[in-house]
C-alpha cells in the first residue's frame, strides 16, 4: 500500500511539472495570451521634409487633421479637391497582429507637372506597424506617398488656421507656443487697425500657448480695441487670456472680453 501511494505521488508530481513546462513553452512561443496586437488608433504625422500630413485614425477610418504643405497638395486644397477633415484612409482591416489593408486617398498629378493637382483618388494600401511607427507600403505610379512612413504624435496646434466669420477672415500660422497673422481680417475695424499701424501681417496673434490637456491649451490672444459706439474704429490692440479647445479638426477659441470682436472665434485647419 505504501508503494502504491508513493507511485501515485510521483505520477502527480510528474503531471504537475509537465503541465508547467507546457504552459511556459506556450507563452515563450507566443502561442497564447502573451501577444499584444498593435492598434492604429491615434494621431500620426508624416515624415517627409515638408510640413507633412497629420492623420487621426479611429477604427477603420483615418482623417486629415493637417494636409501636407507640398505644392501639389496645396494646389489640391485650393482647387477644392481635398480639405482637413476628409478621409485619408478608409476600410482599414486588420490582417495580422501588426498589419492592415485598406484604401488610401492620394493626390493625382501628371509627371510633367508634378506640382499641379488634377484630382484625388483612392488606391489600395498595406500598412505595417513597427513599434511606434507605421510603414505605409503603398504602390501606385506617380503616387507622392508611395512607401510613406508616419510616426505617432500628440495632437498639436501647429499649422495654418482660417477664421470662420463671413468676412475674409484671419489666417494664423501656429508653431509651438506662438501664432502669427499670415492674413488679417477684412472687417472694417481690423482694416482700420492696419491703416493706423496697430497691427500687420507677421505680428503675433497668439503667444504663450501652453498645453493643458490632450485637446486644450491656454495662452494669450491679441484683439483689436474699439468703443461700442463706434465699432468700426480701432483704438488699439491688446492681449487677453484665452482658452483653446481642439475639437476633431477644428479649434474652438473660448475667449471672453467685453466688446472683443473675436470672442468665441472658431478656426478650421487649412
Amino acid at each position: 500500500m505504501k508503494n502504491t501511494i508513493r507511485w501515485l505521488g510521483v505520477l502527480a508530481l510528474a503531471a504537475l511539472i509537465g503541465f508547467s513546462f507546457a504552459a511556459c513553452g506556450d507563452a515563450e512561443s507566443g502561442g497564447g495570451g502573451t501577444t499584444t496586437a498593435g492598434s492604429l488608433n491615434g494621431v500620426w504625422r508624416g515624415n517627409r521634409g515638408v510640413d507633412d500630413h497629420v492623420v487621426t485614425i479611429s477604427g477603420s477610418t483615418g482623417v486629415f487633421t493637417q494636409i501636407s504643405s507640398s505644392a501639389v497638395w496645396q494646389d489640391a486644397i485650393n482647387k477644392g479637391y481635398i480639405k482637413a477633415g476628409d478621409q485619408k484612409f478608409r476600410n482599414l482591416t486588420k490582417t495580422g497582429d501588426w498589419t492592415w489593408t485598406g484604401e488610401e486617398r492620394l493626390v493625382n498629378f501628371n509627371s510633367s507637372t508634378p506640382n499641379i493637382a488634377t484630382g484625388v483618388s483612392w488606391t489600395n494600401c498595406t500598412i505595417t506597424l513597427n513599434a511606434n511607427s507605421i510603414a505605409f507600403n503603398t504602390y501606385t505610379p506617380d503616387a507622392e506617398e508611395t512607401n510613406m512612413t508616419y510616426t505617432k504624435t500628440t495632437l498639436s496646434l501647429d499649422g495654418n488656421w482660417q477664421g470662420g466669420r463671413d468676412v475674409l477672415d484671419h489666417v494664423v500660422t501656429i508653431s509651438g507656443s506662438t501664432g502669427v497673422f499670415t492674413q488679417i481680417s477684412s472687417s472694417a475695424v481690423w482694416q482700420d487697425a492696419i491703416n493706423k499701424g496697430y497691427i500687420k501681417a507677421g505680428d503675433q496673434k497668439f503667444r504663450n500657448l501652453t498645453k493643458t490637456g490632450d485637446r486644450t491649451w491656454t495662452g494669450e490672444e491679441r484683439l483689436v480695441n474699439f468703443n461700442s459706439s463706434t465699432p468700426n474704429i480701432a483704438t488699439g490692440v491688446s492681449w487677453t487670456s484665452c482658452t483653446i479647445t481642439l475639437n476633431a479638426n477644428s479649434i474652438a477659441f473660448n475667449t471672453y472680453t467685453p466688446g472683443a470682436q473675436d470672442t468665441n472665434m472658431t478656426y478650421t485647419r487649412r
